[in-house]
């Protein structure tokens, strides 16, 4: 050990840990029991600590912090300062280097954004859903509206035309009745058309009877 180092351990307490002068290593401590001084570096530089209790679960189980109860081993005095529990200190790793226990943090924060995100489009699509329901039944109603007028004006057409029709049936009716004699013939009254003596000559008018009608 060098002479730097050995002044640094004389100037140290005993059981009270310093920051480390080792490259990779967090803190230091000049361990102390039964007479015996040791130097101890603990902590990695590259991750966090104490960040989550997920975390602090996995840790204490997988160095059995409970079992451990040497001041000269490093696994003490880790178990003791940084993984601690929630009083003790705190330190995120470096986002470059995360835990697993911690990225399941970000990922649940990225779940949440996700789910709000989504929650914010269904409402979105919802409204413009609605929106257009709205727009679909002012356009249902428009047409009906229009149907029911190219109906009403489609029903007054058939009934002109039937009329068309009835009034063109009467004059034609009206002909044939005038036209089932021959030309010079006349229907005879109180005999039924077609039968025998149904048609009689036209009489032609005396210049006599023209002057009485005239005259009345």
């Amino acid at each position: 050990m060098s002479t730097t180092r050995r002044r640094k351990k004389s100037r140290m307490k005993c059981n009270s840990p310093v920051k480390s002068w080792r490259p990779g290593k967090k803190r230091a401590v000049k361990a102390c029991s039964g007479g015996r001084e040791k130097i101890i570096h603990f902590g990695a530089t590259g991750y966090g600590h104490n960040y989550s209790n997920a975390a602090r679960r996995s840790f204490r189980a997988r160095h059995r912090c409970s079992s451990a109860k040497d001041k000269m081993s490093a696994r003490y005095w880790a178990c003791k300062k940084l993984w601690a529990g929630p009083g003790g200190s705190t330190k995120r790793s470096p986002p470059g280097r995360r835990a697993k226990l911690d990225k399941r943090k970000s990922m649940r924060k990225s779940k949440r954004k996700r789910k709000s995100k989504r929650k914010s489009k269904r409402k979105r699509k919802s409204k413009s859903k609605r929106k257009r329901k709205s727009k679909s039944k002012r356009k249902s109603k428009s047409k009906r509206k229009r149907k029911s007028k190219s109906k009403r004006k489609s029903k007054s057409k058939r009934k002109r035309k039937s009329k068309r029709k009835s009034m063109r049936k009467s004059k034609r009716k009206s002909k044939r009745k005038s036209k089932r004699c021959w030309k010079g013939y006349e229907p005879t009254p109180g005999v039924k058309a077609y039968a025998k003596g149904s048609c009689r000559k036209r009489r032609r008018k005396t210049p006599a009877k023209r002057r009485s009608r005239r005259r009345n």
